[in-house]
């Protein structure tokens, strides 16, 4: 697709959608800048992957169960309270979650343990913007700034947001600063 377009890409990416922005600039695909926010790696202050995460995953969605799949990952993976659980599968968005449920396969895969991956990272030469949110738990933004650390080319933002999210009117101009 980058050669297609005149062989040149900007990519921005945000959760494990970073990550695999990354691995993709690993494997030698030719992009220019990364802008990312908040890969979820998991650093000192994050909740534990749970014991056979991607196994329950399978399970969950192979049985048709994808609310559970969804609730397992917002509650047990990403670590949220109880009470926002329930609010988010009591909100109109609910639906279009469970409809995705089955990618949280998919993202289990690319995290591949959510371990922070410095080896991998290492071989990341593009220069890459990484961007926490200050709506985010402590965790988050340590793993995007652990994350660029890592980067031989990486630089940490934090910019004001939401839980996991920053404002487009806030993101934009730091990834036009950054791409130029």
């Amino acid at each position: 697709m980058i050669a297609a377009v005149g062989g040149h890409a900007f990519v921005y990416a945000n959760s494990s959608g970073a990550v695999l922005a990354m691995r993709a600039t690993a494997a030698g695909v030719p992009i220019d800048r990364l802008v990312l926010l908040e890969p979820p790696f998991r650093v000192a202050g994050a909740p534990p992957e749970p014991e056979a995460y991607l196994a329950t995953l399978v399970e969950l969605i192979s049985t048709g169960r994808h609310g559970d799949a969804v609730e397992y990952f917002m509650g047990r993976a990403v670590g949220l309270p109880p009470e926002a659980v329930a609010q988010t599968k009591a909100s109109p968005g609910w639906p279009a979650l469970e409809r995705m449920a089955p990618t949280l396969v998919y993202d289990a895969y690319v995290m591949d343990g959510s371990r922070l991956p410095t080896e991998l990272l290492s071989r990341v030469a593009t220069p890459a913007r990484l961007i926490g949110s200050s709506g985010s738990p402590p965790w988050l933004r340590a793993a995007a700034e652990h994350t660029a650390a890592a980067l031989p080319a990486g630089e940490y933002r934090t910019l004001d947001g939401g839980f996991h999210s920053v404002p487009a009117p806030v993101l934009a101009p730091a990834v036009v600063d950054f791409c130029g």
